[in-house]
């Protein structure tokens, strides 16, 4: 990696592991110089543009980027500065054996390593930036404005001059659930912890978006999933129960009869007679 520019501010955390980040550096750095050749890191990287314009080449291309783009640089991947004019950036750098698991969630890679777009977001950075300077609670910090960044991004990299941010906190937080309500431990406290955003923020943004609260969201999706195994499958309730996140087949029993109006063992054994007067019917129709 290429040496600090001597007008660079530098925050260091000594490699502070939080939530799966080794944080390394906090860097301001105002006036950045051109590489000559491709070099590559040790570590992620994550910048962002806060004046001026630049390139960036990779081995997957170029990139032209201006005051609210960010990019990321990867371990081992070559990378190169050019045509730096009035250049400044803000920058985080960290290592981690998860960070390639949380980027994935975002569809950050090497060959998709911009984000365009995030001028509302130069000013928090900068902020927060100068606040880690003086904290004690510097490392997480660091590690909450990079969460909270990343939570701006959704895997289409839709612009956020062009989308609500709290929409884009609810698109994020919809699709986490629908990919883990299975897990029995989901909660508003996890979904806190894990996009570093209060509780209370959380469960008051996601309730006027989609018009019903989160532990209410989390039981249909598994109310949802548990017909369909009881319609397609012989699983005894209580694994369907299990299956689907609920912590016991009593309780689950309780939300499906209030939910659905029927036991699970009513709701199946409807199901089966249904599909057999279907299936009498077709059979009427065409083979007798």
């Amino acid at each position: 990696m290429r040496g600090y520019n001597n007008q660079s501010v530098c925050q260091y955390f000594s490699g502070e592991s939080t939530g799966g980040f080794g944080l390394v550096h906090f860097v301001y750095e105002p006036e950045p110089f051109d590489c000559t050749d491709f070099e590559t890191t040790d570590r992620y990287f994550v910048y962002l543009v806060t004046e001026g314009n630049g390139e960036l080449y990779t081995k997957s291309g170029k990139y032209t980027l201006s005051k609210g783009d960010f990019f990321f640089l990867f371990p081992e991947k070559p990378y190169l500065f050019k045509k730096l004019d009035g250049w400044k950036v803000v920058y985080l750098s960290f290592r981690g054996a998860s960070v390639e698991k949380i980027y994935s969630s975002f569809n950050i890679t090497y060959e998709n390593c911009t984000r365009y777009g995030y001028t509302s977001l130069v000013r928090e950075w900068q902020k927060e930036f100068n606040r880690s300077r003086t904290s004690r609670s510097a490392a997480l910090i660091a590690e909450g404005l990079l969460l909270k960044t990343l939570s701006y991004f959704e895997t289409d990299s839709v612009r956020e001059t062009k989308a609500d941010p709290r929409q884009v906190l609810v698109n994020v937080l919809t699709e986490y659930i629908d990919e883990n309500f299975a897990d029995a431990e989901l909660s508003l406290r996890k979904l806190s912890a894990r996009f570093h955003f209060h509780a209370n923020y959380i469960s008051y943004t996601f309730k006027e978006y989609m018009h019903t609260g989160i532990a209410a969201y989390v039981r249909q999706k598994r109310l949802h999933r548990a017909c369909e195994l009881l319609r397609t499958s012989d699983m005894l309730i209580k694994d369907v129960a299990i299956s689907v996140g609920f912590p016991d087949a009593l309780y689950f029993e309780r939300c499906f009869h209030k939910q659905i109006g029927l036991t699970p063992s009513a709701y199946r054994e409807n199901e089966r007679k249904e599909r057999g007067h279907a299936w009498d019917s077709f059979s009427k129709k065409f083979y007798m």
